[in-house]
Formats: structure tokens, C-alpha cells, sequence
């Protein structure tokens, strides 16, 4: 079943197309686990936004060549999201910068609902890839 843009049966609803795409690109025991967790964030007053979902190859040895990202990711086969601020966003941002507040609220929700956080991986930073989930 694939989620419809403005469903408000999940207590959200989707900010645009893309949001829409890359949610559906998950194999649909990680969307679902990824749609509790948007809950979860939004029922704290977050806005968060599913930036990524699948990627192709290509687009991962893209991010790979920038410093962000490895070879052989869960995002090539439906496995991981990365959810953003979508308040950041907003403001003309890339979505990546985040609150504390958010970051930990993210990791939280994501392991609460079987997913594992990108927060432990410290090699990025203090805050490891904040924005990824995934299911393994």
C-alpha cells in the first residue's frame, strides 16, 4: 500500500512530492516503522521530513564521493531513511541542521520502533549521521 500524500490517518501528512517518493521507496516494513517514527516526532511538536529513502547506486556513490555516506548503504535496497528538519528547510536550508533537541527525539523514536540510529557513529561528528535510520 503506498502512502497518499495528504493521508492524515497517520496522524501527519507528507510536505510534498518528494517527501512522498522517497517514504515509498522503502520496503514497506521499513516505511512502516519510518511512519511511526515521523509520528512519534511530530506528536513532540517536530517537523520532521523524509529527505531520503532508496537510493541508486549512482546517487549513493555521489554521496559517498562528497564525504557522506558508504558504498554499500542501506538506502540502496530500501533499508534506510534519512529524516530531516523540515523546518530548516523552510528557512532555505538543507534540512541537515537540527536541534539537539531534534537529533535526540530522532534517534529516540527511531530505536524505540525497531530502527537503528546513525547517531552512534561518531566518525561524522559529535552527533554521528543524525539523520539516518535503518532497519537491519
Amino acid at each position: 500500500m503506498l502512502v497518499k500524500l495528504t493521508d492524515q490517518e497517520y496522524g501527519w501528512a507528507c510536505h510534498d512530492k518528494r517527501e512522498y517518493q522517497a517514504l515509498n521507496s522503502l520496503v514497506p516494513y521499513v516505511r512502516d516503522r519510518v511512519i511511526y517514527v515521523l509520528q512519534d516526532m511530530t506528536g513532540k511538536g517536530f517537523q520532521p521530513y523524509v529527505m531520503w529513502g532508496r537510493r541508486t547506486l549512482k546517487q549513493q556513490l555521489a554521496m559517498v564521493a562528497k564525504g557522506g555516506g558508504i558504498r554499500h548503504s542501506r538506502h540502496l535496497v530500501g533499508k534506510a531513511a534519512d529524516i530531516v528538519n523540515w523546518l530548516d528547510l523552510k528557512r532555505g536550508g538543507s534540512g541537515w541542521v537540527s536541534s539537539p533537541e531534534f537529533k535526540l527525539a530522532l534517534a529516540r523514536a527511531a530505536e524505540t520502533h525497531g530502527l537503528k540510529s546513525g547517531i552512534h557513529w561518531k566518525r561524522y561528528g559529535p552527533f554521528g549521521d543524525h539523520a539516518h535510520v535503518e532497519y537491519s
